[in-house]
């Protein structure tokens, strides 16, 4: 189990949301609730808080797609590209990460599934 994880604060959702959809609204934030001591080593000593931050782009896709999905259009993408490609292939397609929380094989993964099960896409 990781003991990070990937957030964006609600404000910074509705903000984006209201304000015109301004990348400079969102904002990413990182935990680690059972160690806060790590968390503040790894974010002096990393900078991850501010790494993240330019990939801001990469949310707002995420966010897009949860203002674009319901139940019934991920029902219709996976019925359409059922016999070109497995389940796995196809979440992958939809999310830029793998299902499985694989976050080594792909940039940005973790980020990336932390905040998709956030906005509630999976």
């Amino acid at each position: 189990m990781d003991p990070f994880k990937f957030f964006l604060n609600d404000g910074s959702i509705l903000n984006y949301k209201v304000y015109g959809k301004r990348l400079a609204a969102l904002k990413i934030l990182l935990d680690c609730p059972s160690d806060k001591k790590l968390l503040k080593n790894h974010i002096k000593v990393f900078q991850i808080d501010k790494v993240y931050e330019s990939f801001k782009e990469e949310v707002e896709e995420l966010i897009w797609l949860s203002d674009a999905q319901t139940d019934g259009n991920k029902k219709n993408i996976i019925a359409s590209f059922k016999s070109l490609f497995t389940n796995e292939k196809i979440f992958r397609m939809m999310f830029g990460f793998y299902e499985d929380g694989n976050v080594h094989k792909r940039p940005l993964s973790k980020m990336k599934m932390d905040i998709a099960e956030q906005l509630g896409l999976f």
